[in-house]
């Protein structure tokens, strides 16, 4: 299994982040995670650190200030780069990405897959409990990140990292990211 490190940028998710930390921890206990706090007010960033201490392999960076999406995610892989993870995940905090689907794209990963990106938008995929204004925004940044090239909004991503090429992927990943999310 390659080193993986799970990228979870969060901003108010206190409410959120006991259940996800968990779930993650229970499916990939072998991989590490990295909660990327926004200068959340609601205490997240101390929430995480508390069950980084109990569940053990989770680490918290704490920013001053929300910085966006895109942004949180290329500081978390600049930090698994610089640690030399071999595999990293993108995964929303919110509990829209589902943690049970991490083994399947890790797997994919350890079977020779360079980049690996779960949809909402493929059978047996799922938009759970979605307000009709939250549904219409990702079909949109769905329809906006496939006419500028970065293929589907999806739910979650996994990318293999290889000495060398790894910044540039991640980079371009969470541009591709910040375009199909500008309205978020």
């Amino acid at each position: 299994m390659l080193r993986a490190l799970i990228v979870l940028p969060t901003y108010n998710e206190a409410e959120n982040i006991d259940d996800v930390l968990r779930r993650v921890r229970a499916v990939v206990p072998e991989a590490d995670v990295l909660v990327v706090d926004d200068g959340s007010p609601d205490g997240t960033a101390d929430l995480a650190d508390a069950l980084g201490a109990e569940l053990g392999q989770i680490e918290v960076m704490r920013r001053t200030e929300k910085s966006g999406l895109g942004a949180a995610y290329r500081a978390g892989f600049a930090w698994g780069l610089d640690r030399g993870y071999e595999a990293m995940v993108e995964m929303d905090s919110d509990l829209s990405h589902d943690p049970a689907a991490l083994p399947s794209l890790l797997s994919a990963l350890d079977l020779a897959a360079d980049l690996v990106i779960g949809s909402r938008y493929v059978p047996g995929g799922t938009i759970p409990e979605w307000s009709w204004h939250r549904r219409a925004l990702s079909r949109w940044g769905n329809r906006y990140a496939a006419d500028g090239g970065a293929g589907p909004a999806h739910g979650g991503a996994a990318m293999r990292v290889r000495a060398g090429d790894g910044r540039a992927i991640a980079q371009s990943l969470s541009g591709a990211r910040d375009r199909a999310c500008a309205g978020r």
